[in-house]
């Protein structure tokens, strides 16, 4: 091509010469004008349009899906043949349980074949029968030496209330003409115990001797040579504290042990701990403590009331008997330590001696609450205390009580004594005279019985 011709092609596309130097291009110079653009028709996108595209893409994937399995014909066949097996599992699984004892058959034999365990309490523990709350079917299968056998794995659950219980048994079956039958019910191992409440406090008291013996070494030597259980033998027993711990199975329990006469008693206190054991259902006594001065007698049966009825009484010279028709009470608040206190209400006499005996006379005060305190008087086969009142410008007043007579253990007076002092004459001469009436009283304890 020459060079004229190379020109005008220059100039009518716009190119530089090649032997002209290159112009630097700015970027708006770059991008042409929407101008200078040429336009151009865009037909609107129809469903003919959308659904040829999607149904090329189904065909190529159904061509890949063939493709793919085509080149791994082994992993279909393991597909197929894992979907066999498992529906044949399901149907052998279905067709063996169809072979198997129903299992509310199991749960009725089971019920009526296997006896609950014996129990019987022990020396704590409550002695109610255990009953059967529920049966459970471990396990239900086939006897591999016999097509016509099969076994059943139980769990039987018992309770009394206080304790419970569990038993496993097992159950053999055959298949007869009439169905499956049970042959064989057979306790497996021993039952299993739990607590669900301490120990029985009615039967404490009846094993009382054990724990008495237990709590025997807990004392000194110095508490005396009779035992615990000799001096609390037939004793009253009330149970005071009990703290029983479930998730520990023990139960400690406080004892409050009375052993009281007519008039003297004896009392302590004891903490008692047990453990129950799951072996035999039975609570084991662990440790026993017994209280300072448990076997040290008291004579707390001595507080209360007491009601006295007239006997004697004892003067120089005429009785007065104004105490006859009124008696005596006597209210007992406390009695420690050698030393009594309470009240009384009776007759005294501030009056002068008699001539001759007399129903009452003038000067007879009735008293009522007066406040006594007495001390223990040593050295006598007898309970005796000595016991003074509130000094009284009119005379003084004693009360003697005796528990426990020589000729009657069981019986009990008191003595209400009354000194009067008063002036008379001799020859016209003043002097001062004393005189005592002592009134004796069989004393019985308010609401009967000594």
């Amino acid at each position: 091509m020459d060079t004229d011709n190379m020109a005008n092609i220059a100039a009518e596309t716009g190119a530089t010469s090649p032997t002209e130097p290159a112009r630097p291009v700015t970027p708006t110079q770059q991008i042409p004008s929407s101008a200078d653009l040429p336009e151009i028709d865009v037909e609107p996108v129809t469903f003919h349009d959308v659904a040829g595209v999607a149904g090329s893409y189904a065909r190529g994937w159904v061509r890949r899906a063939s493709d793919f399995l085509a080149m791994h014909t082994l992993l279909a066949g393991v597909i197929a043949a894992l979907l066999v097996a498992a529906v044949l599992g399901v149907v052998l699984l279905a067709r063996s349980a169809a072979d198997l004892p129903d299992r509310s058959l199991v749960t009725k034999d089971a019920r009526a074949r296997v006896a609950a365990p014996s129990y019987d309490g022990g020396d704590f523990g409550y002695v109610d029968a255990l009953v059967l709350t529920s049966t459970e079917i471990d396990e239900l299968h086939k006897d591999v030496s016999s097509p016509n056998a099969c076994e059943a794995q139980v769990t039987m659950r018992y309770i009394n209330g206080y304790v419970s219980a569990v038993q496993d048994a097992t159950l053999r079956y055959e298949h007869t003409s009439d169905g499956w039958r049970c042959v064989e019910a057979l306790v497996t191992g021993s039952p299993s115990f739990t607590a669900e409440r301490g120990v029985d406090r009615r039967r404490i008291a009846n094993s009382l001797n054990v724990v008495l013996l237990r709590a025997e070494s807990s004392l000194p030597d110095s508490e005396g040579t009779l035992s615990l259980a000799t001096i609390y033998q037939g004793a009253d027993v009330t149970v005071t504290n009990e703290r029983f711990d479930e998730d520990t199975q023990t139960d400690t329990v406080t004892l409050r042990v009375t052993k009281a006469s007519t008039f003297t008693a004896y009392e302590c206190t004891i903490d008692a701990s047990f453990a129950f054991r799951p072996g035999n259902g039975l609570w084991e006594l662990t440790s026993a403590t017994a209280s300072p001065g448990a076997k040290q007698v008291t004579l707390t049966p001595l507080v209360g009331t007491w009601t006295g009825t007239f006997e004697s009484q004892e003067t120089a010279e005429g009785k007065c008997f104004g105490a006859k028709e009124g008696g005596l009470r006597v209210t007992i608040d406390s009695v420690q330590g050698g030393r009594v206190t309470g009240t009384l209400s009776g007759l005294a006499h501030y009056h002068p001696s008699l001539s001759a005996d007399a129903d009452s006379a003038e000067g007879d005060t009735r008293l009522s609450d007066v406040h006594f305190t007495g001390t223990f008087v040593e050295d006598t086969s007898s309970i005796v205390f000595f016991c003074k009142t509130p000094e009284d410008a009119s005379g003084s007043v004693q009360l003697t009580l005796v528990f426990g007579l020589l000729d009657d253990p069981t019986a009990a007076t008191a003595t209400l004594t009354t000194t009067h002092q008063y002036w008379t004459t001799f020859l016209l001469i003043p002097f001062e005279h004393e005189v005592t009436y002592s009134d004796t009283f069989a004393l019985t304890r308010a609401g009967g019985g000594h």
